[in-house]
């Protein structure tokens, strides 16, 4: 389990380059200067001022310039393992405790080392999935039915409180005297949403009464 500190903040234009991308929108749309104010040019084309270092934060192609990069250097870690990533946040699976130590160096050796980089880690620890652990808002763990294991995904204890508070702080918001049968239609049009917004986890109907 990873949480990468300051995510590319040293990578440059040339470090992108075997991704085959035109100058031009490397330029505008990936590593453009946030100092540097955009200009139109002839067709409608805008520029801006190349930044020489750093993708920067909140640009629409950084998280997906940085996600290939980062999986490039995942790929090359070898073995058998399963690997999630999201933008600056991931897990990779191992086999055994030993095995997952051994993931854990060479994965802190690699960051070092890095094209782009270096950089390090705000996170990296090693967890037991039969346990169970947090990320991204699930609840992560392995479970043994019939001599078979398969990951079970479900929302964490946080996610869970986070969307208690919401759903209390928008019945409030309808006022008083709130009617019983109004505010069951509000619960339960936002646990549907809420439960939409967990693709991995499929909940039964306890579960959807247990909210």
């Amino acid at each position: 389990l990873f949480d990468i500190k300051e995510f590319y903040s040293s990578v440059r234009p040339q470090h992108i380059r075997f991704l085959k991308i035109p100058r031009s929108v490397i330029k505008s749309s990936i590593c453009f200067s946030d100092n540097a104010s955009l200009s139109i040019k002839p067709k409608g084309m805008m520029e801006t001022k190349m930044a020489h270092l750093g993708l920067p934060q909140g640009a629409t192609a950084s998280a997906k310039i940085a996600r290939v990069l980062l999986g490039r250097e995942l790929c090359q870690l070898g073995g058998e393992t399963g690997k999630v990533t999201y933008v600056d946040d991931g897990v990779i699976g191992a086999c055994s405790q030993a095995e997952a130590e051994e993931v854990a160096k060479a994965l802190e050796k690699r960051l070092a080392k890095i094209e782009g980089g270096p950089i390090g880690c705000k996170t990296l620890e090693v967890r037991d999935a039969r346990s169970g652990f947090p990320f991204l808002g699930y609840w992560i763990r392995v479970v043994e039915d019939n001599g078979i294991r398969k990951i079970v995904c479900s929302p964490s204890h946080a996610a869970k409180q986070r969307a208690r508070r919401k759903l209390f702080g928008k019945l409030r918001k309808m006022g008083a005297p709130l009617k019983y049968d109004q505010a069951v239609a509000k619960k339960e049009a936002y646990i549907d949403v809420w439960i939409d917004s967990f693709p991995l986890w499929q909940p039964s109907d306890w579960d959807r009464e247990k909210k």
